[in-house]
């Protein structure tokens, strides 16, 4: 392991190989390394890190006091950490991005050139966007608004969580995920089937990403709220659009909130689902237009275990 300890402002540091070590300096510029694997832990300990990049697997962590402008691993993976004390800008992967992002502030952009995101995304502020080739599954959790999430040719199956606001989720499938936002969720595209999902206005399932249906050791808070559009053009099977309410039938509640939904389309639903009730919940507000192929239904319809409940 090499170790450098820089006094001050490092403006720039390159080197062809560099596969374990540290950097350490009040502010880092620019740090580049050409070829191999990149496991170098880089802290900042007063100002910002302005930009890190490899060709290869970026695995060290990633620290800076103030914020990491830009982090590139043009043809690896990124399976590092990174942490910022104000923002993170942006990271871009070739291939995986499977570590860990945390900033106290805002994360802009993160993006996959050819695979998939599996990693965490923890933001005090907003999440601008998440945009990959292939797969989803790992979890963005932000104390503000979630601007876009996009699987290009892949699924989501991962967490979503914004106290405030998600614009837009895209993907082929929506499958066993969760989509929580504590106010307004303006759009969810399924260019398949949303299976065994949740999609959430109103309710926020809080830091801890689970649904705890408000129980008394619960950080899931419920408010007002919206699901403003979801299109899923196969199947709709075994999932929960909700706004303004908990995410159960049985437990639906919500007397000091008040939640609208309103463009929903599926190609087809699965209507069975094991005898337990599933379907499309909004408090007082209203219910736009439900609409299954070309058939248009209302609040109050039931087939089997699927239900439209308006209230």
């Amino acid at each position: 392991n090499t170790h450098f300890d820089f006094g001050g402002y490092l403006k720039s540091f390159q080197a062809v190989q560099f596969n374990a070590g540290t950097i350490t300096a009040d502010t880092v510029g620019t740090v580049k390394v050409k070829q191999d694997r990149f496991n170098v832990d880089i802290h900042s300990q007063v100002g910002d890190i302005f930009a890190i990049s490899t060709t290869g697997d970026m695995d060290g962590a990633i620290i800076a006091a103030g914020s990491i402008k830009k982090i590139t691993s043009s043809k690896g993976d990124f399976n590092g950490s990174a942490q910022a004390g104000e923002d993170i800008g942006a990271v871009m992967a070739y291939g995986d991005i499977n570590g860990s992002l945390i900033a106290e502030n805002n994360i802009g952009k993160i993006t996959s050139r050819t695979d998939d995101f599996t990693g965490l995304a923890t933001a005090g502020g907003n999440i601008d966007m998440l945009s990959v080739y292939d797969n989803i599954t790992g979890s963005l959790n932000a104390q503000g608004d979630i601007k876009k999430i996009i699987a290009k040719g892949g699924d989501f199956t991962g967490i979503a969580r914004a106290a405030n606001e998600i614009g837009l989720l895209q993907a082929n499938n929506i499958d066993k995920a969760i989509v929580s936002a504590g106010s307004v969720i303006r759009k969810v595209n399924a260019k398949a089937d949303i299976n065994k999902s949740y999609i959430m206005g109103g309710y926020d399932i809080g830091g801890n990403l689970l649904i705890e249906l408000l129980s008394d050791t619960s950080d899931d808070q419920l408010n007002d709220g919206s699901v403003l559009s979801v299109t899923a053009k196969g199947q709709f099977d075994g999932s929960f659009i909700v706004a303004g309410s908990t995410p159960d039938f049985l437990l639906a509640s919500g007397d000091t909130t008040s939640g609208y939904i309103g463009k929903v389309k599926f190609g087809s639903i699965d209507n069975t689902n094991s005898n337990v009730n599933f379907g499309i919940i909004a408090n007082k507000t209203g219910i736009g237009e439900v609409r299954v192929g070309r058939q248009k239904f209302l609040p109050g319809y039931v087939d089997q275990d699927f239900s439209i409940y308006l209230f």
